[in-house]
């Protein structure tokens, strides 16, 4: 029994830390193509469907977000390959 909860808790310890590496490349890709103060305003909201939905804090970053938003895409699907789509929202 004790075997079982080692590999319970390893596996996640290991989804936990792949889900916080996602979301450094994630900050990272929105830093390289909006800045650092802009990609500050904006937040991972969640996947679904294959589409990566992002919050931020005003419309000027959205705004900004939009016009860069083809070359953030062909980043982001390198690192994340299942994402179709990323839509914004201001919150």
């Amino acid at each position: 029994m004790g075997t079982h909860i080692k590999e319970i808790i390893k596996d996640y310890i290991n989804n936990k830390d792949r889900h916080l590496r996602k979301g450094v490349s994630l900050e990272n890709i929105l830093k390289k193509h909006l800045g650092e103060q802009v990609a500050a305003g904006v937040v991972f909201a969640g996947i679904k469907d294959e589409v990566m939905y992002l919050s931020s804090q005003a419309s000027a970053f959205s705004y900004y977000f939009r016009l860069k938003k083809k070359h953030i895409l062909e980043d982001v699907k390198k690192e994340f390959p299942e994402t179709k789509e990323i839509k914004i929202k201001v919150c």
